[in-house]
């Protein structure tokens, strides 16, 4: 017997805005359209990532991508479960192997650099600090007028 068990600390908001938002859609639309458009969110926030060095504004279209494949991958087993029309073995594979390749994208997207070319903070006061080649892998942190003044690397304490 398959079961899921949701600990996310979003749960409880979660979990009835989905209920709700189940019985708004059309009956047109089916669990599998839903996966598809999970994934298809997925894939758009991949290929954001992975240009946005095009263009800031390309993060945008990567967050929307990220909600998109939200909406898709939270919906379609809701939507199995409230229609009664569940393919437990079937769903369970489906939804795990398009978790997989969406986190694929996104991670693939996100790419792999070891610096960060250029950093620029505008402050509230409109003063702007521009940082130069940042090591990726670490917590900095900067003070206005001042650059780096503390930095820490993933894994350390």
């Amino acid at each position: 017997m398959l079961s899921r068990i949701n600990t996310a600390w979003v749960i409880d908001l979660e979990r009835p805005f989905v209920g709700w938002l189940v019985t708004k859609l059309p009956a047109a639309v089916k669990p599998d359209h839903l996966t598809l458009t999970g994934f298809a969110g997925a894939l758009i926030c991949g290929l954001a990532y992975g240009a946005s060095w095009l263009s800031p504004a390309l993060l945008w279209v990567a967050s929307a991508g990220l909600i998109i494949n939200w909406f898709g991958d939270s919906l379609d087993g809701t939507l199995a479960r409230f229609r009664k029309i569940e393919r437990p073995r079937y769903g369970f594979f489906i939804d795990n192997t398009t978790d997989l390749l969406s986190q694929i994208c996104i991670f693939f997207g996100l790419g792999k650099r070891s610096k960060i070319d250029l950093l620029e903070i505008t402050w509230p006061s409109g003063q702007v600090d521009k940082l130069s080649n940042v090591d990726a892998g670490q917590t900095i942190t900067v003070t206005e007028g001042k650059g780096v003044t503390g930095s820490r690397k993933y894994g350390s304490k």
